[in-house]
């Protein structure tokens, strides 16, 4: 990240489509607070159930499309949807005929 990447103060939302250990998203949460910026929250599809986790969302608003509590969120927390069996790649890359 170029410095200065904002004004000190500047409110920044951070977005991942899977939250799963918080490796990725504490990296990003430094980067912001380093220069004094502000996490407004996070945002992903699913965020698993972990330590670092729970910390997120103890400590910045969280907005998941998995709901916590859910057995969606249970299957997240496995790595593996059970939508998973049904899948075939036809169904996201259709041959042309």
């Amino acid at each position: 990240m170029r410095q200065p990447a904002f004004a000190p103060g500047t409110k920044v939302l951070l977005v991942d489509q899977w939250i799963e250990t918080g490796g990725t998203m504490d990296g990003a949460i430094r980067l912001v607070e380093r220069q004094q910026g502000i996490v407004a929250g996070l945002v992903a599809i699913a965020m698993e159930d972990n330590d670092n986790t729970a910390s997120y969302r103890q400590h910045y608003p969280c907005v998941t499309a998995v709901q916590p509590g859910t057995d969606l969120q249970q299957q997240c927390n496995r790595q593996r949807l059970d939508s998973f069996d049904s899948y075939t790649a036809d169904m996201a890359f259709p041959r042309v005929r």
